[in-house]
């Protein structure tokens, strides 16, 4: 098959892909009962030295008051907090919600004060995650929510979400319950948070996305929800057949499918960070492109690159039968999705607009070669998956590819046209 054919194989737009699925899975319909779906979620992984805390104050005897945009909502809630890469235990004091408002500021009528085992405090043990008690809290789709904790005992090696693309709060001393933090440092990174669940209808369900900078929202104005998880999001709030339906963006900048890069491989990660999720229902795979941009390199003998674990040969039956088995236990439905080629335009922020060639680190290997190498991979893997979905068309005019590269991706991924 030729590359055009590939491509034209692929052309299937995101959002039509996911409301099919919607529509042939079937969202149950009429039930009584409720059940904890996830409405926000995040990827962990081990803070490295440019993603620590400032200092001072630093984390531990400060107040860290983080902001999330969650997707559905709901009337009663529960908040995750991960200690995943910590060595030694974490403290967790005091931790309050509440309705954010302007910056750091949130409504001092909607704070509330979460328990663990109805304990106000709680130490959550290295590597371990913990979950806050219920709590009645009127929380509106597509809001922001602040999640406040103050912390004393603090590991060492931090769980921590590096690219929040929205601003967190870090001010000295116990200021759990302050309306505002006039003292606070501001910091883009999530700490220790992981997830917030809500109790709906059993109807409803979630859709986790797992991929890498382009999930994650690399090129995004910070505050504005721009990643296409969030487009997503509003467009499946728009539909009273899929306004139930949760988005957990779990991407995370620079991660691959197989081996290690900024993270953990998306391999290692499909447990923690999808199938463990709440109500998880579909999964969006939207990987592979920092897997080509180092094809053949610290990961591979220049020889031996046709060979590599990254695109083809039998190393790649393993991770087609993990995916499968995966589905088939967890009774979520993947969704694979083709990457962009090495034609796309990347965000203004990262290659300033122009259109990219990936720079292949062994001589001899091109992206095109990469790029037929994991669409055929891809293709091999179809059987694991229930649909593909591409990156999207490439915009129509010249004009478009230098000005909005990223926000056309964006909305095409999820589904929607850019107005001309």
């Amino acid at each position: 098959m030729t590359r055009v054919g590939l491509k034209r194989l692929l052309t299937v737009w995101v959002g039509v892909q996911l409301i099919a699925s919607l529509a042939c899975s079937g969202l149950p319909a009429g039930e009584d009962h409720l059940a904890w779906v996830g409405t926000w979620a995040t990827a962990p992984m081990a803070a490295e030295a440019r993603d620590m805390p400032p200092v001072p104050p630093g984390l531990a005897g400060s107040t860290l008051r983080q902001i999330v945009h969650v997707s559905i909502g709901g009337t009663e809630l529960r908040v995750r907090f991960s200690n995943a890469f910590g060595r030694t235990p974490l403290t967790i004091v005091a931790a309050h919600i509440a309705r954010s408002v302007e910056g750091g500021a949130i409504d001092p009528e909607t704070d509330t004060p979460l328990t663990f085992g109805r304990m106000a405090s709680i130490t959550v043990p290295a590597g371990a995650l913990v979950v806050s008690d219920p709590v009645k809290f009127r929380l509106a789709p597509l809001s922001d929510l602040a999640v406040t904790i103050y912390a004393q005992q603090v590991p060492e090696v931090i769980t921590v979400h590096p690219a929040s693309h929205c601003t967190s709060f870090l001010q000295s001393g116990d200021q759990v319950a302050a309306p505002e933090l006039p003292d606070a440092i501001p910091t883009e990174h999530w700490y220790m948070l992981n997830g917030v669940d809500v109790r709906v209808p059993a109807s409803a369900a979630a859709v986790a996305a797992l991929g890498d900078s382009i999930t994650d929202g690399s090129g995004s104005k910070s505050n504005v929800n721009q990643r296409w998880p969030d487009y997503l999001a509003r467009r499946l709030q728009k539909d009273s057949t899929t306004e139930q339906v949760g988005v957990l963006n779990l991407g995370i900048g620079g991660n691959r499918i197989l081996n290690d890069g900024r993270g953990p491989n998306a391999l290692a990660r499909l447990d923690r960070d999808v199938l463990a999720q709440s109500g998880v229902r579909w999964l969006i795979l939207f990987e592979g492109i920092n897997d080509i941009g180092t094809y053949g390199g610290r990961d591979a003998n220049p020889g031996q690159v046709r060979r590599s674990s990254r695109c083809r040969g039998p190393s790649t039956s393993p991770p087609k039968r993990r995916w499968s088995v995966r589905r088939s236990t967890s009774g979520s439905a993947p969704v694979g999705s083709s990457m962009p080629s090495s034609t796309s335009t990347l965000p203004p922020a990262t290659r300033k607009g122009r259109p990219f060639s990936l720079r292949m680190s062994t001589p001899g290997i091109t992206s095109t070669s990469a790029e037929r190498d994991m669409g055929s991979w891809l293709i091999r893997s179809i059987w694991a998956f229930s649909g593909l979905v591409p990156e999207g068309r490439k915009p129509r005019r010249s004009s478009d590819a230098r000005s909005r590269p990223r926000v056309v991706l964006r909305l095409r991924l999820a589904g929607s046209e850019p107005s001309q």
